[in-house]
This record gives C-alpha cells, sequence and structure tokens, in this order.
C-alpha cells in the first residue's frame, strides 16, 4: 500500500462527492415518479464515499508505512486503480475515450456509444497477459442493453436512441 496515493484518492473521492452534494439541492424535480433526476446523483455520492471510504481507512489506520521499492506498473502483473490514476498515459488515453464516449452519444445513440466505451476500457484497464477480447465484447453489448433497458423502463428515463431510433 502506498500511503500518501491512498490518502490523495480518497480525498479526491470525498471532494468530487461534495461537489455532487451541493449541486443535488439544484436539480428540479418534475416528475411525478418514486424515482426523479436526483436519484443516480444520490447514488453516485454514496458510491463514492464508500470507495473513500475502502481506500482511505486502510491509510490512515495504517502507522505511517509506506512501502519499499513500488514496482513501476510495467513491471507489476496487475494494476490497481490507484496505480492507473497516477500513470499519465492510461490516465489521458481514459479521458479521450471518455471525451469520445460524449461527442458519440447523440449521433449514435447510447447503446452503441456505451458498447464502444465499455469495450475500450476493458481493454485499457487490463493488463495485456489478461485482455479476452470476446468477453470484453460480450460484456459491452449484454452491460450497455441491460442498463438502456433498466433506466428506461423502470426508471422512465429518456437516453439517446441515436442510429437504433427504429429498432428500439
Amino acid at each position: 500500500m502506498n500511503k500518501k496515493k491512498d490518502l490523495l484518492a480518497a480525498g479526491l473521492l470525498l471532494l468530487i462527492a461534495i461537489a455532487l452534494i451541493a449541486g443535488i439541492p439544484t436539480i428540479k424535480q418534475r416528475t411525478a415518479g418514486i424515482i426523479g433526476p436526483k436519484f443516480m446523483p444520490i447514488l453516485v455520492v454514496i458510491f463514492l464515499l464508500i470507495l473513500a471510504a475502502i481506500i482511505g481507512i486502510p491509510a490512515i489506520l495504517s502507522k505511517g508505512e509506506e512501502s519499499v521499492q513500488e514496482k513501476t506498473p510495467e513491471e507489476k502483473d496487475h494494476y490497481t486503480i490507484i496505480d492507473l490514476v497516477f500513470d499519465r498515459y492510461a490516465t489521458i488515453t481514459v479521458w479521450v475515450v471518455l471525451i469520445g464516449y460524449a461527442l458519440l452519444m447523440k449521433p449514435l445513440g447510447f447503446i452503441p456509444s456505451s458498447i464502444l466505451l465499455i469495450f475500450l476500457l476493458c481493454i485499457l484497464l487490463s493488463p495485456k497477459s489478461e485482455r479476452h477480447y470476446v468477453r470484453f465484447a460480450v460484456l459491452a453489448v449484454f452491460s450497455s442493453f441491460l442498463i438502456y433497458f433498466v433506466f428506461v423502463k423502470l426508471f422512465l428515463l429518456l437516453l439517446p436512441k441515436g442510429i437504433m431510433a427504429g429498432i428500439l
């Protein structure tokens, strides 16, 4: 465990959660349903706080222990989220993929752009020795359709249909 990196990551997650908490009251409730537009931000805040606690509490409780001569991400046989956050190449590449996802959302629609996003992130965030492209493709397709139908049918939210407008 690298105490400084873990504390930094936990602090960053807490700052993002606080920013979301500050913005939630400004969201207007326009639907009559039980689950409205505030539901997802609240869920994300809960998730961020839990993740910050999982990362931060062990770092705080460790008695100043710093890891001795850590391996670089290239030398490791597996990655941790912290390794990826501090790996500039991975960070920049993930940001490029996320920006591409946002730009492709309207013309392609939620499902095709989400399939691309999930597939590319699976490739980028897994070590070369553990890349299973068929498994990643199946995961991307299944999870994109599942997420779409849960949000559209259960939560009654509108997501862009894009090129699949005649099919869905």
